[in-house]
């Protein structure tokens, strides 16, 4: 791994992934294909040095009130697991939910928003290093349009309740 790979690979991941067996995703198998494509994708190495992600595979070790651009957490469904997609919060309090997808859609999901974070930066002059900055100029729209064709509406449910 090099440097500039390294600086990319801000990832907050659960501490028992692919040990804890109340989670619904993963944790590990989605840590690895999210650190799998910011490796590979040499356009993604621009984001900033704090720009960060949440993996948290919904299991009993909630990582709820880590900071992230964006938040990937792993729900149950009637119709199997999910992640919870949200971007631009500190915490789920205040991020933005933009839907569910298959836990298999993470890297997708991650590249196509941290992009537009990166063209909706390069079109400002201030180059604001966070995600949350970039939502409050252009609102969900960009973000939600480049994730269409892989997510879902977000369930109301409890347990997505309680994550909030």
């Amino acid at each position: 791994m090099t440097p500039d790979t390294e600086a990319i690979r801000n990832i907050v991941a659960p501490p028992l992934a692919g040990l804890d067996r109340t989670a619904p995703t993963d944790g590990r198998a989605l840590v690895a294909a999210l650190e799998s494509r910011l490796r590979a994708e040499r356009a993604l190495w621009a984001l900033p040095g704090k720009f960060g992600y949440v993996v948290d595979d919904g299991g009993a070790l909630s990582l709820a009130h880590a900071t992230a651009d964006i938040r990937f957490q792993g729900v149950m469904t009637a119709t199997g697991p999910r992640l919870l997609v949200e971007i631009g919060g500190t915490e789920p309090a205040s991020a933005v939910v933009l839907g569910t997808i298959a836990p298999e859609a993470i890297a997708d999901a991650a590249e196509a928003i941290a992009r537009v974070f990166l063209d909706e930066r390069a079109a400002t002059t201030d180059r604001p290093r966070r995600l949350a900055s970039i939502l409050a100029r252009t609102g969900t729209a960009p973000f939600a349009a480049a994730v269409a064709q892989l997510v879902e509406p977000a369930p109301c449910s409890p347990t997505i309740a309680a994550l909030r």
